[in-house]
């Protein structure tokens, strides 16, 4: 969550209260915020700085190569957009809509795509992420997931423009 916009922050305290996000740990964190403190904890993660997490042991040059791929190009074969459109040039994310995906644990963004996938995860903006990660194999998800690990995440956010 570590410089994670507020405002998304915010919303996924919301998600794991009303049930569009399954954890039952966050649920009962969730749930037992009131609106002040969601605001106060998203803002202390906001202005953290987001540590450098190391990747899986097993990823190679060619997974990461592949998971650049479907970020920045897609695939439009399957209909599957670039994760760059919506989460920036370098997953450093979007306004308080689209997080910051580089530097990531790559367990945990295979795990937020599979869970898209399977339906486990919703209150995504238009259900969009479920639309794109029901598209994936599990190969592909693990490259992505590899791949926005293996950056820095020293970008800031961009700004979202009304």
């Amino acid at each position: 969550m570590a410089g994670l916009p507020a405002d998304y922050i915010v919303r996924q305290l919301a998600n794991f209260e009303n049930g569009d996000r399954s954890n039952g740990l966050m649920h009962e964190i969730a749930k037992a915020l009131d609106e002040n403190e969601r605001k106060a904890v998203a803002d202390y993660y906001s202005h953290m700085k987001a540590p450098r997490v190391e990747t899986y042991t097993g990823t190679s040059a060619q997974q990461i190569a592949q998971g650049r791929g479907l970020a920045k190009q897609g695939d439009w074969n399957q209909g599957v957009p670039p994760c760059s459109q919506c989460h920036g040039l370098e997953g450093e994310g979007v306004g308080g809509t689209f997080p910051r995906l580089a530097a990531q644990s790559a367990g945990y963004l295979e795990k937020q795509l599979l869970d898209w996938k399977k339906g486990d995860r919703t209150g995504d903006p238009l259900n969009l992420m479920t639309g794109v990660a029901s598209k994936l194999d599990d190969t592909e998800i693990a490259a992505v997931a590899a791949y926005y690990a293996s950056l820095s995440g020293d970008k800031p956010p961009v700004e979202a423009t009304p």
